[in-house]
């Protein structure tokens, strides 16, 4: 049993923790190189899919935040949806990623990209519910984080933004998606329906955007996937070091996707068979990938060039250089097309704060390359 690392909202002079020694010395993560390879496109219904879990042998999905709240059974082979169950008491503000136990479903209502919601909930879904009925009921587990002081907007800075969730023996953890340092921040919660105060439990300097996380505790495996606007991550731990791995030196895998690289649901099939979701973005298509260790049909790497924005940080005038490019499409972070460039000398001086994804496509209309930048 993990310790706990929240109180119940209200009881403000009973705070139960358990307290832990953490390892002085540092840990070695086990070698293990993973192959990606593409396995279908997926179906339009879920072309914003967020979240992935594999319960009894079926796969189940959800969309990003705008969407219905519909859970969605797939079939993992086609990516094709099968079945479709309304969850008829509960809305759908942001959910980003889902995760289950032996008897319930838990989706992460938890997205955040202003930093300024209070609303932040878990609801929970039984699993007999599940399977034998297309309208189900949720309760809710709500929740703030402790070390959260401000709730001014902050678009795409805040690190108090979250998509990835786990289920580990009896307790739930969110992993924060920190905008600012590129880190992620663990929470744990009970799986109890209630209000709590969420206290950080570990922290990992893990130097990209995490934004779905499983595990396989068969293989004491924590899986993670993310992206640092130029493409997409995999890494794995030690699942038995969870609050012990800020003592790790993490060394995230690149996923070659030749799509979009925001990366989203990540699930364990076995200690050596993990599925991913990509969600429709500015990057590419949607689609449905395997990742394991004797994958067949890997996807060929493609030219990816280096290319250098400056000056950046920039107050409007930019120039590009680095391989020979077509043009270079602009979008906002959240994928909204700003503006298209085609020589190496770009003015965008109208633009307000904040962050800019640069691509860079050559004459067949092929992504070669990208660079973030970030304008103020």
């Amino acid at each position: 049993m993990l310790p706990f690392f929240y109180k119940t909202k209200g009881m403000a002079h009973r705070e139960f923790f358990v307290l832990f020694f953490l390892f002085s010395a540092a840990l070695t993560l086990p070698a293990q190189a993973w192959d990606l390879s593409f396995v279908s496109s997926i179906d339009e219904r879920i072309k914003e899919s967020s979240g992935l879990v594999e319960v009894q042998g079926r796969w189940i999905t959800h969309n990003d935040s705008g969407n219905s709240p519909h859970l969605y059974e797939m079939n993992i082979a086609t990516g094709m949806i099968v079945r479709e169950v309304v969850i008829g008491n509960q809305s759908h503000i942001d959910w980003e990623d889902i995760c289950a136990d032996d008897e319930f479903i838990y989706i992460g209502d938890f997205g955040n990209n202003l930093g300024t919601r209070k609303n932040l909930r878990i609801l929970k879904v039984g699993i007999t519910d599940f399977f034998s009925s297309d309208t189900v009921q949720a309760i809710a587990i709500d929740f703030e984080y402790a070390d959260q002081i401000s709730f001014d907007p902050r678009q795409f800075q805040t690190n108090f933004d979250a998509e990835a969730l786990i289920s580990y023996g009896d307790s739930l953890y969110v992993f924060t998606k920190n905008w600012s340092d590129f880190k992620t921040n663990i929470y744990p919660l009970p799986k109890n329906a209630g209000s709590y105060v969420a206290f950080r439990y570990d922290s990992i300097d893990i130097n990209l955007m995490v934004t779905g996380g499983d595990t396989d505790v068969e293989g004491n495996l924590l899986g993670l996937v993310g992206y640092n606007f130029s493409q997409a991550f995999f890494i794995s731990f030690p699942l038995d070091q969870l609050g012990r791995l800020h003592l790790l030196s993490p060394s995230p895998q690149s996923l070659i996707t030749q799509g979009s690289y925001q990366v989203e649901g990540f699930a364990f099939e076995s200690d050596s068979r993990a599925f991913l979701t990509s969600e429709n973005s500015f990057g590419g298509d949607a689609a449905l990938f395997l990742l394991s260790e004797e994958s067949t049909n890997i996807i060929s790497p493609y030219a990816w060039e280096d290319f250098t924005v400056i000056p950046n940080p920039s107050s409007g005038l930019v120039r590009f250089s680095g391989a020979d490019f077509f043009e270079v499409k602009i979008y906002s972070s959240s994928g909204e097309w700003i503006k298209t460039c085609y020589d190496s000398v770009c003015f965008l001086s109208s633009l307000p704060f904040g962050q800019y994804i640069a691509l860079f496509y050559n004459r067949e209309g092929v992504l070669i390359g990208n660079e973030k930048v970030i304008f103020y």
